[in-house]
């Protein structure tokens, strides 16, 4: 999460709301984005925030925070804040829309917890999925680039190779390939 330092007496005047440790901050604004941030850092407690996010505070051993944020980025919350939205350039929606949504909470705040520690390991399983879709999709890239490297150079094919001696050797191949198909263009030009 970023921020920014500013004095009181130069801070915006959107910048009103006091964050706690464990608040979630559910941004009113194009809420489909789901710009959720989640409290998690002692340096942030006490310090302000727009009115351009919900303030989500947890009541103490009563609901875990980690619950109420993992809740608020659930589709089930999220998508009918959606269609409450007003606006076109700037759709938002109001702090008491947040609020007016219904959440299921366990009675007991260690059924919660057990959910929130269910949902970290899920979801630790997803982001080292993501990592290796990652590699692959950079080793995918690698191996286009290294074909039409191949192919530009004329090692494709063997066929091509006997039938173009002129342009497999050297650094200017794929060169020397763009020009003979320019040269090419020209005559069908002048044929024309």
């Amino acid at each position: 999460m970023s921020h920014k330092v500013y004095k009181w007496k130069d801070a915006p005047s959107r910048a009103q709301q006091i964050i706690k440790y464990g608040d979630t901050l559910f941004s009113t604004v194009r809420t489909y984005l789901k710009n959720v941030a989640f409290i998690n850092d002692h340096a942030y407690d006490n310090q302000i925030c727009s009115s351009g996010f919900t303030v989500i505070r947890a009541k103490y051993k009563i609901i875990a925070p980690e619950y109420l944020f993992y809740y608020s980025i659930f589709e089930g919350f999220v998508q009918p804040l959606n269609e409450l939205q007003t606006g076109s350039s700037y759709p938002a929606v109001r702090d008491d829309d947040v609020f007016r949504q219904l959440i299921n909470i366990p009675d007991k705040i260690e059924e919660q917890q057990s959910i929130v520690a269910e949902i970290e390991a899920r979801f630790s399983v997803c982001d080292q999925m993501e990592e290796t879709i990652e590699t692959s999709l950079k080793q995918a890239e690698a191996l286009r680039q290294s074909i039409l490297k191949q192919a530009f150079e004329g090692k494709l094919t063997a066929q091509w190779r006997k039938d173009h001696p002129d342009l497999i050797s050297g650094e200017n191949s794929a060169a020397a390939l763009l020009a003979k198909i320019k040269a090419e263009k020209e005559t069908l030009k002048k044929k024309k």
